[in-house]
């Protein structure tokens, strides 16, 4: 931002002695046309992730670049618009209004950013004791009202000594879908991945730790998630949604600009 401003800043000076320097509301346009391009880097990222869903944080730099650009289009020409077109005795209620608005609507984006973070509400049924094999009979099912799109998920069975462990997740074997934390030479954790979304399924559990939770966790229930990069899946499918909103509303502007500019009384 810091130094970008001033070269945009002198872009536009040197635009303006060409008679060529778009008017306030085409920058507004094109800052969400930045905008656009930025959400949909982000949506970029599910193809730069590995299997685990972690990408790498150079497409975030690029994505908010892109974004550094859109923000130079609006905000410092949004402020300079205020001064100008508000009436001189209300000066600090039109900035007020401004940063107002600006703090609304970043309230509006975290709650868009939690919804499109979320990936569905389940709910989880267990058995309260193994099954003679030494499988204890997991169930559950998709309680929201938009339902998942994932087929397989992820869960997590947790003991007291679990939740406060600090030792890492390693592999169970030869079973690279199934982690687990060691404390003290005893298994106190269990993460199972590409779990079936099918309404019920089976997880080796042997039957001391499923004692122990039940005993220690006092209600807490198994976390039942999509895997990681289904969970990536969600989140890029709403920038990419969001690009094509972006780009809709900044065309539209540069469409109304005209309109708008006599509104303003060829303010620039």
């Amino acid at each position: 931002m810091i130094i970008l401003s001033p070269l945009l800043g002198l872009f536009w000076l040197w635009l303006n002695k060409r008679k060529a320097e778009p008017n306030t509301v085409i920058k507004f346009g094109l800052g969400f046309i930045f905008l656009a391009a930025a959400f949909y880097v982000f949506h970029m990222l599910l193809n730069y992730s590995g299997a685990n869903g972690v990408s790498s944080l150079t497409v975030f730099t690029m994505a908010y670049l892109v974004i550094t650009f859109g923000e130079l289009c609006l905000s410092p020409i949004g402020l300079s618009a205020m001064t100008k077109l508000a009436p001189k005795r209300m000066f600090g209620i039109i900035m007020g209004m401004w940063f107002l608005a600006s703090a609304y609507g970043q309230y509006l984006a975290g709650v868009l950013g939690a919804g499109m973070a979320s990936t569905g509400q389940y709910k989880v049924e267990w058995a309260t004791m193994p099954e003679e094999n030494g499988l204890t009979a997991i169930s559950w099912k998709d309680t929201a009202e938009v339902k998942g799109q994932f087929k397989r998920m992820e869960i997590e069975f947790q003991s007291k000594a679990g939740k406060e462990s600090k030792s890492k997740w390693k592999p169970q074997g030869d079973n690279k879908n199934v982690m687990v934390k060691v404390e003290k030479g005893q298994v106190v954790s269990y993460r199972v991945t590409n779990l079936e979304n099918n309404g019920k399924t089976a997880v080796n559990l042997p039957e001391n730790i499923v004692k122990d939770m039940l005993a220690n966790t006092k209600g807490l229930k198994p976390v039942v998630q999509p895997v990681s990069i289904e969970r990536l899946q969600c989140y890029t499918d709403g920038y990419k949604q969001l690009s094509l909103y972006a780009i809709v509303c900044g065309f539209l502007l540069i469409l109304i600009s005209p309109l708008v500019r006599k509104l303003m009384k060829e303010v620039k």
